[in-house]
């Protein structure tokens, strides 16, 4: 959904969580699209992280896409979600 922001999540993933519960409190709309209850969301994950030029095999979830933009690995989660809009 290119509206909202695409959050890539994995079940037991605090980061995930942190991610979500943040995006829920401030209203910002997104969907949430989990790797472990629907595995093809990971093929999916692995797809927009390639056309981003990720070009590794893991990374530190969650994954989130917004405006067009992949995000992974973020170092400072708590400081890297205010900048969400």
């Amino acid at each position: 959904n290119l509206t909202k922001i695409n959050v890539f999540t994995q079940d037991g993933c605090g980061r995930c969580d942190y991610v979500v519960k943040y995006l829920q409190d401030k209203k910002i709309p997104f969907v949430e699209l989990n790797t472990t209850t629907l595995p093809s969301n990971q093929g999916l994950m692995f797809e927009s992280l390639q056309e981003a030029g990720f070009t590794g095999n893991s990374v530190q979830m969650p994954v989130v896409i917004n405006k067009g933009k992949a995000e992974y690995n973020m170092k400072d989660l708590p400081t890297w979600v205010k900048s969400i809009k």
